[in-house]
């Protein structure tokens, strides 16, 4: 009876251990996805300022190049230095 006893105890702390393993797991997940939707929602701030900055006001971002503002669509990418460049691409037709 002390043996089962015993047994019983080790495996009640390995479940225990278990579980909080999993729980800490659970949160660095949710704590590294928190991370990384707060730095894209910030690159994408920065590329709604850049625009904005470049005359093209009320815009809406599709992706990682494309834009829509008043109608047309540009394309717009970074040089090396860091300066934005807006490409006009067609007029969007409004559905």
């Amino acid at each position: 009876m002390n043996k089962a006893h015993k047994v019983d105890k080790e495996i009640k702390f390995l479940i225990i251990i278990i579980m909080i393993g999993i729980i800490f797991g659970v949160l660095i997940v949710k704590e590294i996805y928190s991370i990384e939707i707060a730095n894209r929602n910030a690159r994408v701030s920065e590329r709604l300022e850049d625009i904005t900055k470049a005359g093209y006001d009320e815009c809406t971002l599709y992706g990682d190049d494309l834009f829509v503002s008043e109608g047309k669509m540009y394309m717009y990418k970074y040089d090396a230095d860091g300066r934005v460049h807006i490409f006009y691409i067609n007029d969007v037709a409004e559905k």
